[in-house]
């Protein structure tokens, strides 16, 4: 870090609290530090801890918002409670999902390969195609109750069901669709060891084709990712 040309080392701070689902690595090993010691009783080592494993800000606040992104396209925190997956795994199940447009064009028999060899949902080997179940109507089954897709669909189990409501999982929708650029980002930016992610948000945006080596901001942003949606610098 440079102030006025001159290193001045590394901003810190204490942890004084936050979310945890939203916490970094090392914010997370803080508060597990934290619980060893009886605050009450040992108020000057829980002092001496927060002074030793001080935060970096700028990577954690970024770490942060990454996971905001994150939650945004994977449609809810999956890297935490039943079922977690890691965050990078999170990030490449969203990047790896197909087109909602190109699943309801698959025919059944493309529809069975698809969730059956991409989604790896072995249950519905056979099922698909000998039903007639397209793209289309396979998304529409899997966002029923069970009871509706009896109605739908002659013949419908509990099992058959079941394994239809992972389909979703596979879909993106205009909405969440995460590009490619986003995936390498975040893949970067989540990063477990702090020196691994961008130092600053200029590095992020640098990234994003929306800054120039130098730090500055380009005032036409339309050629960076997700820039066409916002406003030139000259027009805000």
């Amino acid at each position: 870090m440079k102030f006025g040309g001159a290193p001045i080392g590394v901003l810190c701070a204490h942890l004084e609290g936050g979310t945890v689902t939203y916490m970094c690595p090392e914010q997370m090993r803080v508060i597990n530090e934290a619980k060893k010691i009886d605050k009450a009783a040992d108020k000057s080592e829980y002092l001496e801890l927060k002074d030793r494993l001080q935060i970096t800000p700028a990577t954690s606040d970024i770490f942060q918002a990454s996971l905001t992104v994150l939650e945004m396209h994977a449609r809810a925190a999956r890297w935490f409670g039943p079922g977690a997956v890691s965050r990078l795994e999170a990030v490449r199940e969203c990047a790896s999902r197909t087109p909602v447009s190109a699943v309801c064009a698959m025919t059944p028999a493309e529809a069975e390969r698809w969730a059956v060899g991409k989604l790896g949902i072995d249950k519905l080997a056979g099922k698909i195609e000998s039903a007639g179940i397209d793209g289309t109507k396979m998304l529409e089954l899997s966002k029923m109750g069970l009871s509706d897709a009896k109605k739908a669909h002659k013949g419908m189990s509990p099992v058959m069901h079941t394994k239809l409501k992972g389909v979703a999982r596979g879909v993106s929708t205009p909405a969440d669709a995460m590009p490619e650029e986003i995936a390498a980002l975040l893949e970067k930016t989540l990063a477990v060891e702090v020196g691994e992610r961008p130092a600053t948000v200029m590095d992020v945006l640098e990234m994003l084709g929306a800054a120039d080596e130098d730090g500055d901001l380009y005032r036409d942003m339309s050629d960076a990712v997700g820039g066409a949606a916002l406003p030139g610098i000259g027009e805000v």
